[in-house]
């Protein structure tokens, strides 16, 4: 039982794991993106380019 626990062992489903982390990170990333749109996007950002 304890082996399952072993660096992503056989308890884990690799993929699922992977999947998810890849989501999280490409959310986070999507949200900042936006962030950063919106605001290059404002009018006091174009006047300070």
């Amino acid at each position: 039982m304890i082996d399952d626990f072993g660096s992503l062992g056989p308890g884990f489903d690799d993929g699922q794991v992977l999947h998810a982390a890849a989501g999280a990170l490409i959310g986070s990333a999507l949200s900042l993106g936006i962030a950063v749109y919106m605001r290059l996007g404002s009018d006091e950002a174009e006047n300070t380019i």
